[in-house]
């Protein structure tokens, strides 16, 4: 006979083990969910402002928000019973039924925001309503009320958060650099301001201002002039139906590696929606390189019975009733707009990018000639009293030799003893499509992706001499200046020595604006300011979240794309024999530093089989 003892963990006589948790252990949980950073904080006072009228808002910051995060605007202001209200967890004026919270036109309507920061930091609310001369002053430290009072000032609110996590060090300690967050809360009031241009902002850190937005009616002109984009660089997107989308994409050749740049806002709140993404990027494939994306800002107004923003404690994610209509109306209406890339590029409004070239074009007669006369300058007005190298003049009568797209390391070259390695053994039949090398091993073919091939050597070479010594580097004559946006200018500015161990010299020239006085010798006829843009975009998407190794290897990742030869570039003999001596040098050299295959082989088997020979 076997007996089964179960456990008495519920149903017991004695003492309970279920216990309601105190209120302000509530609050503490629930600002887990709304308050992951200081950038949650400034969001949701923000908001809150929005929802208030206001027509102004200061941001003050200190220390990146651990020390001081300050909102003030002109709205409509509280009354004494409303200001201690709103600091009670689901008290609200946005809402009231069931039926409305699948109705909500507000930014804000939970009522959690400002119990859940007040229970993690020392909160002072001061607040004058509209057609008062007074008004109250609350502070409350670490979720329990200090002290109520009168107040004197002008109509609106004002919100200070001083001591950010002090009473969950857990949660402090999870807090990144203070330029990281700083960065973030920076990238939240550049959503804000986007979306709500008509609205003022000011907004300093430490005392020193970053923005200084005057109210506009001119959308373009508020975002260009935060993102550092000319306005000629985007076309309008519009498109009116029971779904409206509005707003402007960049033309494909202005484009970023992430998605940071997309801007989606729905009833003017700032989301992250996969299906308008997907029909963004849609809308975009067959005129945009892949894995690129646009600059975008799309506003879609949608009836609010047909959006429930009650899907994330972040309110950054909403759920549609017909994903269908809204992946139409976005695809539609960005469709239409990209109509107007090719109108503006034909009229000279886009600088216009030079086509493939004839795969049996070949250099003019004097071509060769005048490449030697041009060498022959150069050396001899590089003279070595200056510390210059003088390098020799090719005859024109040696044999062609393939150009080496990257100097040479000490050690690197064909196997030992000179034996020829695979690369460097095939025969080369030609190219396809523009981009793909098509070679014989003589039974077998092999398919070589060009941009991925020399993309692979490039990283493999900048890897190899940033571990042997600092990357060799060639000064500009004339430095690049570029302007970067708020967030990715402050990232870029800390990490101004990882990018010199690069090559890649970098000065902050104050403000908004960078210098680029030198780069890595294998990049110094690339779009340089592409790059730092690219890296900067990098940055901003991985933060100081990456070891430096790691940072390193993605920085490299992104040089060796920009030095790369694209695809559709012209590759002469000489240029394909030198890509294919530089892959047999290098390790790795299956794939390309984002893990797409560098070349495919085709086996006599499978070329048999395709033609039923076997």
């Amino acid at each position: 006979m076997i007996y089964l003892t179960m456990p008495m963990c519920y149903h017991t006589s004695q003492m309970g083990i279920i216990n309601l948790l105190p209120e302000n252990l509530i609050n503490q949980i629930a600002a887990g969910e709304v308050v992951e950073r200081p950038a949650s904080v400034v969001k949701e006072l923000i908001e809150n402002s929005i929802d208030a009228g206001a027509t102004e808002m200061i941001v003050d910051i200190e220390d990146g928000g651990r020390k001081l995060i300050r909102v003030t605007d002109n709205g409509c202001g509280m009354s004494r019973e409303d200001a201690l209200l709103s600091l009670q967890r689901h008290a609200t004026s946005k809402i009231s039924t069931v039926t409305d919270l699948f109705n909500i036109s507000t930014l804000g309507f939970r009522g959690e925001a400002l119990p859940s920061i007040a229970s993690v930091s020392r909160l002072k609310l001061t607040t004058v309503p509209k057609g008062s001369i007074s008004g109250t002053s609350i502070q409350i430290d670490g979720g329990k009320e200090v002290e109520v009072k009168e107040f004197g000032g002008a109509v609106g609110t004002t919100i200070e958060v001083r001591d950010l996590f002090f009473n969950t060090p857990a949660r402090l300690k999870f807090m990144k650099s203070t330029t990281t967050e700083l960065s973030h809360i920076t990238e939240t009031i550049t959503r804000m301001a986007i979306s709500y241009p008509s609205i003022r902002f000011i907004y300093n850190h430490n005392g020193s201002p970053i923005y200084n937005l005057p109210s506009s009616k001119d959308l373009l002109s508020r975002v260009c002039g935060m993102i550092k984009e000319e306005e000629k660089s985007f076309l309008p997107v519009s498109l009116n139906s029971k779904i409206n989308v509005s707003g402007y994409v960049s033309g494909p050749d202005i484009n970023r590696p992430t998605q940071k740049s997309i801007y989606i806002f729905v009833n003017g709140r700032f989301v992250r929606d996969r299906v308008i993404l997907h029909a963004l990027m849609d809308a975009c494939r067959t005129v945009m390189e892949k894995d690129r994306y646009p600059l975008a800002f799309l506003f879609l107004d949608v009836p609010p019975s047909d959006v429930d923003v009650n899907v994330h404690p972040a309110k950054s994610e909403v759920r549609f009733k017909k994903t269908d209509e809204i992946h139409r109306a976005v695809y539609a209406a960005v469709s239409e707009a990209l109509k107007g890339w090719t109108e503006k590029k034909t009229s000279g409004q886009w600088p216009v990018v030079s086509g493939q070239r004839n795969e049996f074009q070949t250099p003019d007669s004097n071509y060769q000639e005048r490449v030697m006369e041009a060498i022959g300058r150069y050396a001899a007005s590089n003279s070595s009293e200056f510390g210059v190298r003088n390098y020799p003049i090719p005859s024109p009568t040696l044999p062609l030799k393939g150009r080496e797209f990257f100097p040479r390391l000490q050690g690197e070259g064909q196997g030992e003893g000179g034996v020829v390695e695979f690369f460097s053994s095939l025969t080369v039949l030609g190219r396809v499509g523009g981009t793909y090398i098509v070679c014989s091993t003589g039974n077998d073919l092999c398919l070589i992706d060009q941009h991925a091939a020399h993309e692979r050597i490039a990283f493999e070479r900048l890897k190899k001499t940033y571990r042997d010594s600092r990357p060799e580097s060639q000064t500009l004559l004339i430095p690049e200046v570029v302007d970067l946006p708020q967030s990715e200018g402050m990232l870029i500015g800390e990490h101004l020595e990882v990018l010199s161990r690069t090559g890649l010299e970098v000065e902050h020239f104050g403000g908004d604006t960078f210098v680029i006085k030198s780069v890595p010798a294998a990049l110094s006829d690339k779009n340089i300011r592409g790059l730092v843009r690219d890296i900067a975009d990098e940055l901003a998407h991985s933060g100081r979240t990456k070891s430096i190794d790691e940072l390193m290897e993605r920085l490299f990742s992104r040089m060796a794309c920009h030095s790369a030869v694209e695809g559709g570039d012209y590759m002469d003999p000489r240029e394909i024999a030198a890509l294919l001596r530089d892959l047999d040098s290098i390790d790795f050299s299956s794939n390309c530093p984002h893990g797409r295959p560098v070349f495919v082989m085709l086996s006599q088997v499978e070329i048999e089989k395709m033609f039923g020979r076997r």
